[in-house]
Formats: C-alpha cells, sequence, structure tokens
C-alpha cells in the first residue's frame, strides 16, 4: 500500500476487529503485491518506508469472520476506535469472501468487482495547475463503436500522461529533509458524464518519483502500464484519475486549453490552440465527489489498447503441487497456512552468514551441491536462534546463493535443506490427523517422506508423516472467472489419470461453474512427492477464440479461479459406506403394519448396488428402539437393471420388501417377525428406514431421487 506517511508505525484491523497478532512485516524490496513475502514473524512491528509505501503479509485465521465484503483497515493509531479522530495516515483493502457470477459478458467490472475510492485521497491537477489539498483532477474519455473493430469491447494495456514537475530532494518547493510522494493513476467509470469513485479492475498503477518522467515542453511521458489488461466497453466513458501521495502539490502535469500555445517540439510548436479534442472533459473536485468540469481544456494523454496476434490459444491450470498426508503422534496444534516442513538428511553448514534486507547469503560450502532453484532452505540465526525458510531463487557458487525473499536477522547461522510447502487443510476437529499441503516444493531429489517429522514454522507443532496418499475424486466443480465479449469464445477439458490404468491419461470435455462427474473413468490426484517430476496429468483446458478480432480475447483471472474438488463417503461394506436412515415414523391408532414395501428412484450403474434396512418395533415391545436390529429387505423388481453410466439422470425404479424368511412361519402372507430383549413380536407400530449406497470406488456411485414407503396390513 502507498501513499501513507512515511516511517511510521501502522496498525491492522479486519471487520473493526486487532488483527495485528496476525500480521507480518513484508519483503522491503518488493516492488509489487506479487513479490511481497514475509519478513519477520507475526505480530511484528510494520513500518512504511521512507516512501510512505508498506508491506505486510495478513494471515486470515480460520473460522473467525464471516463471508462477504470485509475491510482490513490500516492506520498509524493502535485503537481502532480512534482512526477518524486521530490518525494521520491510513488506507484500507476490501477482502471479498463470496462467489462472483463467472459468466461476465456485458459489465466493465470483467472478472472482479471495482474497487472503490471512498477515502478523500485523491487526485492530482494538471497545466500549469498546482495541485493543492485534496482537489483531484480527472479526465474523461469516450470509447467510440470503431476502436472495437466489430467488438464491444477493447483492452487497455497503458496510458503516456506528461509532467512538468515533481517533488524532488532540492527546489520545487519541497522540505530537504521530507520523504517523496509518489503519484498513482487511476481508470475509472463515468455516471451522466461525471467521474465516479468505481475503480476498474486492474485499472490502479502507482509510481515513486523516481520513475515519473518530467520536460520543458509536454515532450516526456510517463507510462503507467497496468497490471493485467484493462477491459473497457465501446460506447461508453470513462475518466483517467491522477492522484500525488498525500496530496502532494509538487505534481504538475501538462493540459492543453483552448487559447493556449503549443510546447510540443515539432511543426506545431508555438502554434495557437483553437479548438478542443471533444471527446472528453476535465475536472476537478474539492470532494472527489462534487466535479467541477472545464470544456475548454484537456490533460495531455495517450491510451494504448491491445492488439491481439493469434487468435486462439489455450490456458492450462495444474493443481497447486498437493502433498496429501496422513500424520500421527502429533504434537502441538498446526496452524493452517502457515508454513510447514521436513527436514532432509543432508549434513548442516554452520558457516553461513545473512544480512538483514540482502537476499544474498554466503559462507556457505558446497552450496552448488546441496541447493538448487526452487529448494527451500532452514536458516537457523546463531545468535537468536531464530528460524525462517526461504526459497532458493539461485545459485551463483558453492560459497554464494541468492534467496527469494531477504532473511529478517543478520550475522552467522546454520543452514539445512527441507522440503516445505503451505498447510493447506487442517481440520483439528473433525480429522487431526489428516492435513493437505498446498506449493509443495517437492523435485526428483527432494520429497516429502514417511516416518520423517512435519514442522510448523510458527506453531512449532511436530507430527510424524504415517502415509503419503494420492487420492480419488467423484466430481469437481471448475470455478474459472472469465469474461467474454461479443466475439470471443471459450470452451472447457480436462485432462487426467484414470485408476484403471494410472500409466495413461484422457481427455474429458467440461463445463464452466458446474458439477463435472468422473463416473464413467475416474480420476487420481497425485501428491507431488509421489510424482516429482510431475508426468501424472491433473489439468484444466481452457481453450481461447476471439473470432479473428484483434482488439478482443477472453480473459481468464487465473488468480481468483478455484477448483472445488469432491469425493464421496462410499464404499462396498454397509459398515463403512454412506447410508441414508429416516426419522422414527409412528403409526396411526389402531393402524398396526404387519408387512412393509419400499419402492424408490435411483441412479444405479453396473457394479453398485442399494440395499434397504427397516427397524420395526411392536406396540407391545418396551425395549429401546434404538438398540433393536436392522432388518434387510430384499428387492423384488429391478434386480438386473443398471442406469446407462453416462447419463446421471437415467433413474430407474426398484421396489423392496420384506424377506419370507423374516416372516412368521416363513412365507409370504405371515407378518414380520423379529426378536427383541423383551421378547418375540409380530408387526409393529412404529418403524424406521436405512438406505445403504454401496460401490468398489468414489467415482461410480448410485445416487437416491426419492421413495416412498408403504405400511402394509
Amino acid at each position: 500500500m502507498s501513499g501513507l506517511r512515511p516511517n511510521q508505525r501502522h496498525y491492522f484491523f479486519f471487520d473493526g476487529v486487532d488483527v495485528n497478532a496476525h500480521v507480518m512485516p513484508g519483503s522491503i524490496t518488493a516492488d509489487s503485491v506479487g513479490e511481497v513475502g514475509r519478513y519477520g514473524d507475526k505480530g511484528a512491528t510494520v513500518t512504511t518506508d521512507a516512501n510512505g509505501v508498506l508491506r505486510a503479509v495478513f494471515h486470515l485465521p480460520a473460522e473467525t469472520f464471516y463471508v462477504g465484503d470485509r475491510v482490513l483497515e490500516i492506520a498509524d493509531v493502535s485503537a481502532y476506535n480512534s482512526i477518524d479522530s486521530a490518525s494521520t495516515s491510513k488506507g484500507f483493502v476490501t477482502y471479498r469472501a463470496y462467489n462472483f457470477s463467472v459468466e461476465k459478458t456485458s459489465l466493465t467490472t470483467s472478472t472482479r468487482s471495482p474497487n472503490f475510492d471512498v477515502n478523500t485521497t485523491v487526485t492530482t491537477r494538471n497545466v500549469a495547475r498546482r495541485i493543492r489539498g485534496r482537489d483531484p483532477l480527472a479526465q474523461t474519455f469516450f470509447v467510440k463503436k470503431g476502436m472495437g473493430a466489430g467488438s464491444n469491447s477493447v483492452y487497455l494495456s497503458n496510458i503516456d500522461v506528461y509532467f512538468r514537475r515533481k517533488p524532488t530532494q532540492t527546489g520545487s518547493g519541497s522540505d530537504d529533509s521530507s520523504p517523496l510522494n509518489g503519484v498513482s493513476l487511476q481508470i475509472r467509470e463515468v455516471v451522466n458524464g461525471y467521474p465516479t469513485n468505481r475503480i476498474l479492475p486492474f485499472a490502479n498503477v502507482h509510481k515513486l518519483p523516481a520513475d515519473v518522467n518530467t520536460s520543458e515542453d509536454a515532450s516526456s511521458a510517463t507510462t503507467f502500464t497496468f497490471e493485467a489488461p484493462v477491459r473497457l466497453d465501446v460506447e461508453k466513458e470513462y475518466a483517467i484519475v491522477v492522484q500525488p501521495d498525500a496530496s502532494d502539490p509538487n505534481y504538475l502535469i501538462y493540459t492543453s486549453k483552448v487559447g493556449g500555445i503549443d510546447l510540443t517540439p515539432g511543426a506545431t510548436k508555438g502554434s495557437a490552440i483553437t479548438q478542443d479534442w471533444g471527446d472528453g472533459v476535465l475536472f476537478t473536485s474539492t470532494n472527489n465527489s462534487a466535479w467541477k468540469s472545464y470544456q475548454d481544456e484537456d490533460i495531455k494523454f495517450t491510451i494504448r489498447r491491445h492488439n491481439f496476434n493469434s487468435s486462439s490459444g489455450t490456458v492450462k491450470l495444474t493443481n497447486a503441487n498437493h502433498e496429501f498426508l496422513t500424520l500421527s503422534n502429533i504434537t502441538g496444534r498446526f496452524t493452517p497456512g502457515e508454513l510447514v516442513y521436513q527436514l532432509l538428511s543432508t549434513p548442516a553448514d554452520t558457516g553461513i552468514t545473512t544480512a538483514a534486507g540482502s537476499k544474498t547469503i554466503t559462507g556457505g560450502q558446497a552450496l552448488d551441491t546441496v541447493y538448487a532453484a526452487g529448494d527451500y532452505i532452514r536458516i537457523v540465526n546463531t545468535s537468536t536462534a531464530k528460524i525462517q525458510i526461504h526459497k532458493i531463487a539461485s545459485i551463483t557458487n558453492a560459497t554464494t546463493a541468492i534467496l527469494e525473499t531477504p532473511p529478517s536477522f543478520s550475522g552467522a547461522g546454520t543452514h539445512m535443506p527441507v522440503v516445505a510447502g503451505e498447510l493447506d487443510l487442517y481440520d483439528v476437529q473433525r480429522n487431526p490427523y489428516e492435513c493437505h499441503i498446498a506449493h509443495s516444493s517437492a523435485t526428483t531429489s527432494k520429497q516429502f517422506s514417511v516416518s520423517t517429522n512435519l514442522v510448523g514454522l510458527d506453531s512449532t507443532s511436530t507430527a510424524n508423516v504415517s502415509a503419503i496418499n494420492d487420492i480419488n475424486l467423484s466430481y469437481i466443480q471448475p470455478m474459472i472467472m472469465k469474461a467474454n465479449d461479443s466475439t470471443s469464445r471459450t470452451t472447457l477439458s480436462g485432462t487426467f489419470v484414470p485408476p484403471s490404468d494410472t500409466a495413461t491419461t484422457y481427455l474429458k470435455p467440461m463445463q464452466f461453474n458446474d458439477n463435472n462427474y468422473f463416473a464413467e473413468k475416474g480420476v487420481v490426484l497425485y501428491s507431488k512427492s509421489n510424482d516429482p517430476a510431475g508426468v501424472k496429468a491433473f489439468t484444466i483446458n481452457v481453450a481461447m477464440s476471439n473470432g479473428s478480432n484483434v482488439t478482443s480475447t477472453p480473459f481468464i483471472d487465473i488468480e481468483a479461479s478455484k477448483l472445488i474438488a469432491y469425493q464421496y463417503k462410499i464404499t462396498n461394506d454397509s459398515d463403512t459406506t454412506a447410508k441414508y436412515i429416516s426419522k422414527k415414523i409412528e403409526l396411526a391408532e389402531d393402524l398396526d403394519a404387519e408387512d412393509f414395501n419400499l419402492i424408490l428412484s435411483a441412479y444405479r450403474p453396473a457394479g453398485t448396488d442399494i440395499k434397504v434396512y427397516i427397524k420395526a418395533q411392536n406396540q407391545y415391545d418396551f425395549d429401546d428402539f434404538d438398540r433393536l436390529s436392522w432388518t434387510e429387505l430384499e428387492k423384488f423388481e429391478g434386480v438386473g437393471s443398471y442406469s446407462t453410466i453416462s447419463n446421471l439422470r437415467d433413474y430407474r425404479e426398484f421396489k423392496y420388501r420384506i424377506k419370507d424368511v423374516n416372516k412368521t412361519g416363513g412365507v409370504v402372507s405371515g407378518p414380520l417377525t423379529y426378536t427383541s430383549q423383551s421378547g418375540v413380536f409380530e408387526g409393529f407400530k412404529r418403524f424406521q428406514i436405512r438406505i445403504d449406497l454401496l460401490s468398489p470406488n468414489i467415482h461410480n456411485a448410485p445416487t437416491l431421487k426419492d421413495y416412498r414407503g408403504l405400511a402394509l396390513t
């Protein structure tokens, strides 16, 4: 986050709750959000740098906050109720914990909701105008239909604006001892000709003063390149907003004003400006809400759209290098989201040296034979015994390595190679002996192993790894966040490994945002340590095309896309499989029953079965109902009937009845007979139904649509 008070500690509040204990300082060298890694421990002090940039990592605690739009507020005061009255520096980030519609064809918001600039820290002023106080400055523009070349949208790549002046350490009225403020550029929605506070997704770019170009003749452009292509709809108006940090008045931006003189070098230099360009208006505001227009003046800017050279392409999405582990001998309590690791057998080298803020480690021996790029290293500081885990970016030589993130401590230490990952699933209440790890660092030479302790970096918990599993799935929901326009198209398929032949793969057509079942062939998802070379495919393929329109493209938001996987809890054993048990039914007075039939509609593919049981009790049986035994019914219609495996809605009808062997005299006309601790009884007053779903595998499972029971006298 930029634009905050420099060199100042800031505090964090999520949904109004103090969460500083869950926040870690971020990498001080990171220039973008994607580069920010942890740079210290949870609860450590987080301070902005000399440019007012704050870098931090917030670990959202599980089962603590409600879903929906939740705001992380950051301020330079330690009490939440003092933010409005006492803070001099504050900002916010909106966290959205719910599903968006994955199909958007007409909204400019593309795959993400717009961000709302509700603070009064706004933009800059153009022309030889000084930006004072909190006055924002905006320039509207109109996207004409012809710019889409047949498509109803275009995608922006970057925007040039032209600055006359920026803050410096000397001159321009700046205080020599004060830090330098950066500047942000945004693209916003326009309503009824006026800018709004709705910022388009990916359309907010920040630059430090060193990256801002200035000139005396409006010839030197400052290019703001967007993180991702920004979608604009044709026949719609938008606004460019330029906003200095802390509303710094030392930014000056060039405009063109009717009656003014052209400063740009070239044939028109020195000539009078006689007309406005006509497709936009310059605005200023004192509160970022009410805007004043300048009909004869406009910012000097250049907008560039993307032209796409290819008419088709494919995005291949794979699982996040998961490990599916079974644990035993657990000590402590692991924290979901923390880094977990196993020490490898290579001996430690005590000659390592680190420097706080530097990604370079030196002094080790044979680092080039112990590590490779992508491996993880555990570093223990000798003087403080503090432990940190870092990813190797590159190996320079036998005594020097470069890390992806810098250590937060300096001095001598020990090092050891580890295999590590992020604890993705750990439910201590339901099953503390199962855990899933994401982003495993396992390679062909370094993997997680059984009979070795797993260690939590933050919790310091330990557990023995009893098994590294590969899992079968029943069906998946690919929640692919995508946007299409009038000419672009996307289709979905998957490449998977079947359980029946793990040396092969098969291609499966799929649907977006829907249940995709593996009923025909099944699928195996491998732990990374069991497939370190990555040859066992589990790939989601998104085919993209734009109808040969160079301005058009489908848009796939990879960061916002998720795949939800499901497993049926089903076996071929009635003791362990999934089952349905009805509530206890009490028959009306004087309507006691002697027999029972059940009719059900179900999807029952070949190789599976559905068994039905009844628990019945006579009105004179005073034994505890729950202690009575179940009596299996026999299927007398639909015995050889099986559903078509490719049609999950191929429901068949099956009929069940009480077996003759469970009737008095063993004849079809006899009443139900059962034995309890109170004696032998005929007929029943109350009953309960149990339906068992049986299958030898979890991908080819029967499903129950409905059932009807008939108590007969």
